[in-house]
């Protein structure tokens, strides 16, 4: 009789176990359901909706599509809407990658001699792929520098001009964990630009050392975001994050001539390609020459632009009877394919990507920094890409990165026009402002593509 008490007891015990158990799993879940996404923004300054439209856009399923989480179980929060502002302690650091972008923003802006420069302080911006922006840190106002000119008596005096009303934020590099990058300044005092450089910690918003004289679209990171590559006239060099330890790379060889183009790391970090006056070289990562491509028939001052595929890279050569320049793929153990299969814009392609929706190629406009998109037609010609612009965007929409199934695109116009940050659908066709006029006004000053869409 005691025995079959004692077994009654402990199996009453194990239901009330289990129970307890399960009620207090289902109170987690709905607390789990019922907790809101976090979304603080009511302390930043904005241009774009309230926390609380923000909230109801998120309700409404306005964010576009969710990042899976990588972790089963671990909830990850949707991407914020368009147009909607956070700030960078908010940054879903694990979803930054592909279709996001680094930003520098004017609210204002000014002219001058008919060109749109950026006017007051200016915000370095964090946007994801629909839009959504984190404010990272407000970057001050250049002082309006002073350029020296030739007075009547024939001596040198200073003056505020509109050279001077150039200085500018601009971008070098994103590191290739998104978490860091290379900011520049050009100001103009004295004769010719000045440039300065220093990394930032995105993390946390702020400047680190200053790294050096770096003019913008002429440094990379290192594949192991330890160090970067600086290239342009001079021979390319490799230089520590502190801007000291500058290491010079070879400066030429004989077949290929001096290394005055692009640095290209390898994605394993075992070495470089450099870009040289009659081809392209594989420097290791101690500096040794390895292996070099000379530049195909007709053709002279090559780059590596990307990886194509693994161990294929897109490099770009100019003719050297004409103007413009061709693509082609090449395999770092093989010869060259040209892509484009000769340049008849005058102009010519200088980037080009693999898509599911076909080969894509961009082109280099008369002035300004980015290209016009290109596609293949069915005769294997490059033909524009007929974009339709948004109402309140101006300008020619030129290539900022390239993923599956959309293009981030900036309008440009040789600083005429006031810049706008786009998204472009391949499969359907449509246009849509991420950053600038037509969304939130203000002028795009300087962006660069995540190092995933590299």
């Amino acid at each position: 009789m005691a025995e079959h008490n004692r077994q009654t007891s402990r199996a009453y015990g194990w239901l009330v176990a289990s129970f307890t158990a399960a009620v207090v799993t289902v109170i987690l879940a709905l607390a789990t359901m019922r907790a809101p996404a976090s979304h603080d923004v009511s302390s930043l300054p904005r241009q774009g909706v309230t926390s609380a439209e923000a909230a109801a856009l998120v309700a409404q399923g306005q964010p576009g599509p969710t990042v899976q989480a990588s972790t089963p179980g671990v909830a990850v929060a949707p991407q914020l809407p368009a147009n909607v502002e956070a700030g960078r302690a908010e940054i879903p650091w694990a979803q930054v990658g592909s279709g996001w972008t680094l930003t520098i923003f004017a609210a204002a802006t000014r002219q001058v001699g008919g060109q749109i420069f950026p006017s007051g302080d200016q915000v370095l911006y964090l946007v994801n792929s629909v839009g959504g922006r984190y404010r990272i840190a407000t970057l001050p106002a250049l002082a309006a520098g002073k350029e020296s000119k030739q007075n009547t008596a024939g001596q040198r005096s200073g003056s505020a001009n509109a050279g001077a009303e150039k200085a500018r934020w601009f971008l070098l590099a994103w590191s290739p964990n998104s978490r860091r990058a290379i900011v520049g300044k050009e100001s103009f005092v004295g004769p010719g630009p000045h440039y300065s450089a220093s990394e930032w910690d995105l993390v946390n918003g702020v400047a680190l050392s200053p790294i050096g004289s770096l003019a913008p679209d002429s440094a990379t990171y290192a594949a192991d975001g330890k160090s970067i590559f600086s290239s342009g006239v001079a021979a390319p060099s490799q230089w520590g994050l502190d801007g000291r330890n500058v290491a010079p790379l070879q400066a030429g060889a004989a077949d290929v001539g001096v290394f005055d183009g692009r640095v290209l790391p390898l994605p394993d970090g075992s070495g470089v390609l450099v870009g040289a006056q009659r081809g392209m070289v594989l420097l290791s990562s101690n500096g040794q020459i390895k292996r070099s491509y000379p530049a195909p028939r007709d053709y002279q001052h090559c780059d590596p632009i990307r990886w194509w595929r693994r161990d294929v890279v897109v490099m770009t050569c100019e003719p050297v009877a004409s103007t413009g320049a061709d693509v082609w793929a090449v395999p770092l153990a093989g010869a060259p394919s040209m892509l484009t299969g000769g340049d008849t814009s005058g102009v010519g392609y200088v980037d080009a990507w693999q898509t599911p929706h076909g080969t894509l190629f961009m082109t280099q406009p008369a002035c300004g920094t980015r290209g016009q998109l290109h596609s293949l037609d069915e005769d294997g010609q490059a033909v524009v890409v007929q974009l339709s612009l948004p109402p309140g965007v101006t300008g020619v929409p030129g290539v900022v990165a390239v993923q599956p199934d959309q293009v981030t695109l900036i309008t440009t116009g040789c600083d005429s026009v006031s810049r706008t940050l786009l998204r472009y659908t391949m499969a359907t066709g449509a246009t849509a402002p991420l950053l600038g006029p037509g969304l939130n006004g203000g002028t795009v000053v300087s962006v660069l593509g995540n190092p995933a869409d590299a």
